[in-house]
């Protein structure tokens, strides 16, 4: 195990191929399974709340009137729809989601990233010094609300293939 893992897993996977693998809209892609996994294994909370993403992914069976987590997409498909992207390869990317409550997936609808992203931090929703810490945890450039779509989705892969990296380390 430990050649093919010296010989097949190398600085180029973790860098190029594994990134390259989460420009995928699959939500089964294996890549992307493992990035959530990572998520698990970490006691990751969803997106801006204090639920686990464990307990939801774990929640198979339960119905809700209204679902209490959303796949959220970090630029809302409206508001790509509305710079042009309109083909779901570009607008359903897996390193554009994030679980997010329901009720906070509504309060930023289709809104500009920056736009939401000013608003919830302004009133306090997130406290300053979580902040880092939430992007953090969730594989999200600091800077997410502030860049261009493209470069948004680089950044993201390469931060979720470096989460994986350390997940597969500590395994």
């Amino acid at each position: 195990m430990e050649e093919i893992i010296s010989t097949q897993i190398t600085p180029d996977y973790w860098s190029i191929t594994l990134p390259q693998s989460l420009n995928s809209s699959l939500i089964t892609n294996n890549v992307y399974l493992v990035y959530l996994a990572n998520l698990i294994f970490n006691d990751t909370r969803v997106f801006l709340s204090d639920i686990k993403v464990k307990d939801v992914l774990s929640a198979e069976g339960v119905n809700y009137k209204k679902p209490l987590v959303d796949i959220h997409h970090l630029f809302p498909k409206n508001y790509l729809h509305k710079i042009g992207l309109t083909s779901v390869k570009d607008t359903n990317q897996v390193a554009n989601y994030v679980y997010l409550e329901y009720k906070d997936n509504i309060k930023i609808s289709d809104k500009n990233p920056s736009e939401y992203w000013k608003e919830m931090s302004a009133n306090g929703y997130i406290g300053d010094s979580e902040i880092g810490k939430i992007l953090q945890m969730q594989a999200i450039p600091k800077n997410f609300y502030e860049l261009e779509y493209s470069d948004f989705l680089k950044q993201r892969r390469s931060l979720m293939a470096k989460a994986v990296q350390s997940y597969f380390n500590k395994l």
